[in-house]
């Protein structure tokens, strides 16, 4: 997919957004060539009846209505933009395709291969976007889901279609392909699977688009897409591990880890999260719900998903995190300064101790893990948890003796278990401290409150039973000192 010419590494920009809605103007003063609703007002019974006769299953859609434009759209010639009727009339089927029945409909009309034989043959942008748009509306039905597995000359045009150059396209097929992957049963995660590792350029066209789109809302969805494909291949991989009784990075090294579990992707995913944050940089620093964009929320999310997941192969995770070292610290920066925030730990939920795990697994396959700011971080994490945690026993214990209300019951259904986050933070604390050099943990303890390590070394337990808690305990206890 890469190519030297500076215009084709440009993804083709248009005003027109992936909504079916906004193809034209035209759409609010030009009528589709058939009404694609059956009308019933002022309609003889007999009429009435004919018309019910056309809707597709319980809707009010007409069978005519997308037979016709079936055959209009088998029969073009020209570019869509040259043919406005037949684009409104596309556009309708695609907001039709919402609809279960009108999805039944045309798969009994064989559109997936239709479609597929008019994506892989047209140079026409806009065609191609509202084809793949209605086939990713349709994939929401479990049906269309079971006939495209078992379809594989469409699964590789779509795979395919990953090396085009427009953003429009591109969105919408990365939606079509998180929708499969997500609920995908799990008989079909193998043959996709076969699919991808036998698809030369898909993974690379990913890392492509990760790396240089400048539509944000592509790379967001894109980075979706690769947390579902990589989500659904980790269950596979996760079940032939446990079938054979080997570690992951035992198991078939010559498919998965050999296309996801490499630099490469590591570099694209902190590139686009890069990419997605820097617009909302002067928000980073408070943690208002309202403040940041659900779009940012969503892109920390998923990117903590992905990294969960590529640090789970031992020495290939090693060998693939090694050259993006600090970039992925600066990452994890990001999203750790606002979770820091000393009055909001009692409103985390399971976000956060995702965030968490995810680093704990992050830096134990980084080659330099330690870092001053992450470090801080994590030890006033540690500290205000400890305190929350303490609040919750006196909580529980008061509402245990009725000195609460049943009201008060429900705010503790969306608390999440702060022991965990304790756990995670202090096991993440403990590994850090194991790595660090006396010098440098010197400087790191007197860069932060000492109250935070204080507290820090009162998690010891004594006596100290391994060589691994006295080595960590006597390398905090002399940086005190």
């Amino acid at each position: 997919m890469s190519t030297t010419n500076n215009e084709d590494n440009k993804f083709n920009e248009t005003d027109k957004t992936q909504s079916s809605n906004n193809t034209e103007d035209a759409n609010k003063t030009e009528p589709a060539s058939y009404n694609p609703t059956l009308v019933e007002n002022d309609c003889e019974e007999n009429d009435l009846e004919r018309l019910k006769g056309d809707a597709i299953g319980d809707t009010l859609y007409s069978e005519r209505f997308v037979l016709n434009t079936l055959l209009k759209l088998g029969q073009l010639e020209k570019d869509l933009q040259e043919e406005d009727e037949i684009e409104r009339d596309l556009c309708s089927l695609w907001d039709m395709t919402l609809e279960e029945d009108v999805v039944k409909y045309l798969l009994k009309h064989d559109v997936l291969e239709l479609f597929a034989n008019i994506i892989k043959s047209t140079d026409d942008k806009r065609l191609t976007e509202i084809l793949v748009g209605i086939l990713g509306n349709m994939c929401n039905v479990q049906q269309t889901r079971n006939l495209l597995t078992e379809k594989k000359e469409v699964i590789e045009t779509l795979l395919e279609l990953s090396n085009c150059m427009d953003s429009l396209t591109l969105e919408q097929l990365m939606r079509l392909l998180a929708v499969v992957f997500v609920k995908m049963s799990e008989e079909q995660i193998e043959k996709w699977y076969n699919l991808i590792l036998k698809s030369d350029k898909f993974v690379e066209n990913l890392c492509f688009i990760l790396n240089n789109a400048a539509n944000n809302s592509l790379i967001l969805q894109t980075m979706e897409t690769l947390n579902a494909i990589l989500a659904k291949f980790f269950v596979l991989k996760l079940s032939l591990a446990t079938e054979n009784g080997k570690s992951l990075d035992e198991i078939s090294k010559t498919s998965f880890e050999e296309l996801f579990v490499q630099s490469e992707m590591i570099e694209c995913s902190i590139e686009a999260f890069k990419t997605l944050v820097k617009e909302s940089a002067n928000k980073q620093d408070s943690y208002e719900a309202a403040e940041i964009p659900e779009s940012i929320h969503k892109a920390k999310q998923t990117f903590c998903n992905i990294h969960s997941i590529l640090t789970q192969y031992q020495q290939l995770s090693r060998d693939a995190y090694e050259t993006s070292n600090d970039e992925i610290i600066k990452c994890f920066k990001d999203i750790l300064r606002p979770m820091a925030e000393d009055d909001i730990i009692n409103r985390w939920q399971q976000y956060e101790q995702d965030v968490l795990e995810t680093l704990n697994d992050v830096l134990r396959v980084l080659p330099q893990p330690l870092d001053l700011d992450i470090f801080s971080y994590l030890l006033k994490l540690f500290y205000h948890v400890d305190k929350e945690q303490e609040k919750q026993l006196q909580k529980t214990a008061a509402a245990s003796n009725d000195f609460e209300s049943d009201n008060d019951d429900d705010d503790d259904d969306n608390e999440i278990d702060h022991q965990i986050s304790y756990t995670i933070i202090l096991n993440t604390l403990y590994y850090l401290l194991l790595k660090a050099d006396k010098d440098l943990l010197k400087q790191y303890v007197a860069a932060c409150p000492r109250i935070y390590s204080v507290k820090l070394l009162e998690s010891f337990e004594q006596p100290l039973e391994t060589d691994y808690m006295k080595n960590c305990y006597g390398k905090l206890k002399e940086a005190l000192d």
